[in-house]
């Protein structure tokens, strides 16, 4: 038996956050912002969680232990959101 066979991976449906991550078996996995409300195929393998959405594969995180309340994150997941704030202090003039 090959290893793609012993691991195919449990599918899961989830749906996507508002905060850009999606909750599986008691820890939570970031996708990249673009999909948030989005609904998507999660597949639990022995090592690692692979999220798909339409076919297409938006992340790959390691697996924590089942229930162990983590937050696997990719920081670059929410790099479009960081690029497209202002920072509070360009907007800010001082007081006369």
């Amino acid at each position: 038996m090959t290893a793609n066979l012993r691991d195919y991976g449990l599918p899961l449906c989830r749906q996507v956050t508002r905060e850009s991550v999606v909750h599986v078996l008691g820890n939570v996995c970031s996708v990249p912002v673009a999909h948030v409300g989005c609904a998507v195929t999660v597949r639990v393998h022995a090592a690692q969680i692979v999220l798909w959405r339409d076919g297409e594969q938006l992340a790959t995180h390691r697996r924590a232990a089942d229930g162990a309340h983590q937050r696997v994150i990719d920081p670059a997941h929410y790099a479009p959101a960081v690029q497209t704030q202002t920072p509070c202090c360009a907007t800010w003039t001082p007081l006369s």
